[in-house]
């Protein structure tokens, strides 16, 4: 790995830290005045911990792999449920959506980061099993 590739996956892992701490802290309580703020600063914390993972791996190559055939339903479930979430807040002015919407991008993110966990996604399902 390159000096500049660590550097700016610890650049945005800390923006993503940054934004998540805020959605949970400013955005969370005032989110039936604004939901705006919160899938705002969401999106972003969000966005960043997926570009901290592309940062790791190169910018195309996380892209191509995005784009494989067996990874573009969870892809296009992550990102789609990333631009829903912005839209319902930012567009929409919808309170319930924007709720509904960020819920669906919480689920599609964890699922997102912990596939590139070895037995990430083995661990994920013992874990869901035994809350269920």
């Amino acid at each position: 790995l390159s000096r500049e590739r660590v550097i700016s996956f610890f650049a945005f892992s800390f923006t993503s830290w940054l934004m998540f701490n805020l959605s949970l802290f400013v955005g969370l309580p005032t989110l039936a005045l604004a939901p705006a703020k919160f899938a705002l600063t969401f999106s972003v914390g969000s966005f960043s911990s997926m570009m901290a993972l592309a940062s790791l791996r190169g910018y195309l190559a996380q892209i191509e792999h995005m784009l494989a055939p067996a990874r573009l339903p969870f892809s296009s479930a992550y990102v789609g449920s990333l631009l829903a979430t912005l839209y319902s807040a930012l567009y929409l002015h919808s309170y319930s959506l924007t709720v509904l919407t960020s819920a669906a991008q919480l689920c599609a993110l964890v699922y997102y980061q912990v596939s590139y966990f070895p037995m990430g996604l083995e661990g994920l399902k013992i874990v869901c099993k035994a809350g269920l």
